[in-house]
């Protein structure tokens, strides 16, 4: 592994601290907390600023839909930060932050979802925890070394407990038994349920809701399952709780991958980046935003603190940390704010030679820490209150060795 930190000042006029992680391995890396520490957590950073104060933060399984009752809480999964996890390395690596998850109150509209839910694909030591929805960049480790893929609910099979498998390989008695998300067959947050079906709600690789009437909620970051026919029969009559698994074509050898996006180089070349934002349904023909749903969807107006990860010609891993604030706005002015736009990284990626290379979650979620806790930058986070600054909650921390 081999670490630069430097600076370098864009064709804006805009002075970025850099830090350049050479490294040969990766793992995506849960970063859970005992429950009793969440409140401390999220109360005097993220609650208040995303929910207001007199919210509160209350843990939820995500094994079964969260009580919406109490509109004055708010559901959220493990949380936790890269830099406790850097304490117990002992060989010499770096944990960052890693994907986007679920942190607005406008994403967390149905009982299923919770802040801190990742988005897109999770897949962890050849086990797929949660599967991709939207054909986005995923960084993977395959048996032939680290690739960036784009897997999406297209290329995904899914096996219920009963063994019926739907989807891309699936062998379903009817043909109108399939896989649905939302954005992609729905916008709403509830679908009705039709004479002679049965719909499954999964959220990460668990059964939720299982219903033959009525309607059933629309999880952001799962999948529903239409069962039709005979299908329905296939497992038995109240599922909730019981496990699914996923498999995808071209990652069933995979050890490890995480979604991401949007993908910012390909062949040695910075893409269309307004056309990918679109591809990778960021933002959808109506010009509904998908989760994130406040991802800046420019590619040179908005500064923020950045991390990007590329794959050079000689398939050596190289990440970038651009130190900067949670958001900021330029456009055609000399800034003293630092932080790059996504065109500006996409030209460093080119710059050090990666064949491709792809976003991830940046501003406020931008962390960084040698193994036993030294920052490599300073975080972009304005979640603080009058006492101190604090390191943003993430679900997941990427380990680099």
């Amino acid at each position: 592994m081999e670490i630069k930190k430097g600076s370098i000042t864009t064709k804006a006029n805009v002075h970025v601290n850099t830090v350049i992680i050479q490294f040969n391995h990766f793992k995506p890396v849960p970063l859970n907390l005992e429950e009793s520490c969440y409140f401390g957590i999220l109360k005097p950073t993220i609650i208040n600023e995303k929910f207001g104060t007199d919210y509160i933060p209350i843990y939820s399984p995500t094994s079964k839909p969260a009580d919406l009752k109490k509109s004055i809480e708010v559901p959220h999964q493990h949380l936790g930060f890269p830099r406790v996890f850097s304490w117990s390395q002992t060989k010499k690596s770096v944990v960052t932050n890693s994907g986007f998850f679920l942190i607005l109150q406008e994403e967390l509209a149905t009982p299923l979802d919770r802040l801190g839910h990742h988005i897109g694909l999770m897949l962890i030591d050849y086990t797929i925890l949660i599967p991709p929805l939207y054909p986005r960049p995923a960084l993977c480790l395959t048996p032939t070394g680290p690739a960036i893929l784009k897997p999406s609910i297209s290329d995904l099979t899914l096996r219920l407990p009963g063994g019926l498998a739907l989807g891309r390989n699936g062998k379903s008695e009817d043909m109108r038994s399939t896989l649905l998300c939302f954005g992609n067959d729905t916008l709403d947050s509830t679908l009705k349920v039709a004479k002679h079906e049965r719909l499954l709600a999964i959220s990460g690789d668990t059964i939720v809701e299982d219903k033959t009437m009525g309607e059933v909620w629309v999880p952001r970051t799962g999948i529903l399952v239409r069962l039709v026919g005979n299908d329905r029969n296939a497992l038995c009559q109240n599922s909730t709780g019981q496990k699914v698994n996923f498999e995808i074509e071209g990652l069933m050898d995979s050890k490890h991958a995480i979604q991401c996006g949007p993908l910012l180089v390909e062949n040695g070349e910075i893409v269309d980046l307004k056309q990918e934002l679109l591809e990778e349904q960021f933002l959808l023909e109506n010009g509904f935003r998908l989760p994130p749903s406040r991802f800046p969807i420019d590619i040179d107006i908005t500064r923020a603190a950045r991390l990007a990860i590329g794959i050079t010609k000689d398939k050596k891993l190289v990440m970038v940390l651009v130190e900067g604030d949670s958001t900021r706005f330029q456009k055609g002015i000399e800034s003293k704010t630092d932080g790059m736009t996504l065109l500006e990284l996409a030209q460093l990626m080119v710059s050090l030679e990666a064949q491709t290379a792809m976003n991830f979650d940046g501003g406020g979620s931008v962390q960084g820490f040698l193994s036993g806790g030294g920052a490599l930058v300073q975080s972009g986070e304005k979640h603080f209150s009058f006492e101190a600054q604090f390191d943003r909650p993430v679900p997941y921390g990427l380990l680099l060795e």
